[in-house]
């Protein structure tokens, strides 16, 4: 920003286009944060900024879009409870950039989301979810597959997850609608396992976490496992796994751990 007004002020008077208005404005912003934060570079203010976003979004009742494109502008659009909408003209703007958008549902990306990143050249897609945050970004692998080749691989991941869990939610070991969530989690762990994309998950339920290694949470390990620590020490902390009510299987929630340790 400084060498273009340095630049303009050299060049004398001539027609300012809005476009360099735009960049000027961005750049002095830019600035102005990288003094206020001291040493933190324009990537991790921009890591900060979607970690911002992603706690509002988390919250909200209806979808909603932050796009931050490769040239750092940003594209925003509110959606509707489970879609954004957007035109081929805008969606081509994403090319390279970062795609933030909520499920407030809950769970991680759709097909239609893994469609759009394939077809607009997406670099990275966020959800941002009441049980976790996912990040996916295509491979080169993934990127040249067809479409078709890509369906075939998604809807036979789709078959073999929803055969591994569906004993689980027969026993009641995960509740129906949790199943949604852990069938979607299950085919992006599998189209990278194929190498087709890279997959993060912040944060995952513990409900989840369990059905992904088949197993069910039950209290009685728990306490014994506390039992014997406390008897290693003075003083036991025990760090919680979300809000007071929040689920720790698809019987038992925080409140039922607390009581079972006898927490104060």
């Amino acid at each position: 920003a400084d060498l273009w007004e340095d630049f303009l002020a050299k060049a004398g008077p001539r027609q300012t286009f809005a476009f360099e208005e735009e960049a000027l404005a961005r750049g002095r912003a830019i600035n102005a944060e990288m003094q206020r934060v001291g040493a933190q570079t324009v990537e991790e203010l921009n890591a900060s900024r979607l970690s911002s976003e992603a706690a509002r979004l988390r919250a909200k009742a209806t979808e909603e879009a932050v796009v931050t494109r490769k040239d750092g502008t940003v594209w925003h659009q509110q959606g509707e409870a489970h879609q954004v909408e957007f035109t081929d003209s805008e969606g081509r703007t994403f090319r390279g950039g970062t795609v933030l958008h909520n499920h407030p549902s809950g769970g991680p990306f759709s097909p239609p989301d893994m469609m759009a990143a394939r077809e607009y050249g997406v670099g990275e897609m966020r959800v941002a979810a009441a049980g976790a945050d996912y990040t996916a970004r295509l491979t080169e692998a993934g990127k040249n597959l067809t479409d078709a080749v890509w369906e075939r691989h998604v809807t036979r991941s789709r078959q073999v997850v929803v055969g591994q869990l569906r004993d689980l939610v027969t026993k009641g070991q995960l509740a129906p609608e949790d199943g949604l969530v852990a069938v979607w989690h299950g085919v992006w762990r599998r189209m990278r396992a194929l190498g087709y994309i890279e997959y993060e998950v912040g944060a995952l339920a513990p409900e989840l976490a369990a059905a992904e290694d088949g197993v069910q949470v039950e209290l009685a390990p728990i306490v014994a496992a506390f039992e014997r620590l406390r008897a290693q020490a003075d003083v036991v902390v025990v760090e919680g796994v979300g809000g007071w009510l929040a689920p720790v299987s698809t019987t038992l929630d925080q409140l039922d751990l607390v009581r079972a340790l006898h927490l104060p």
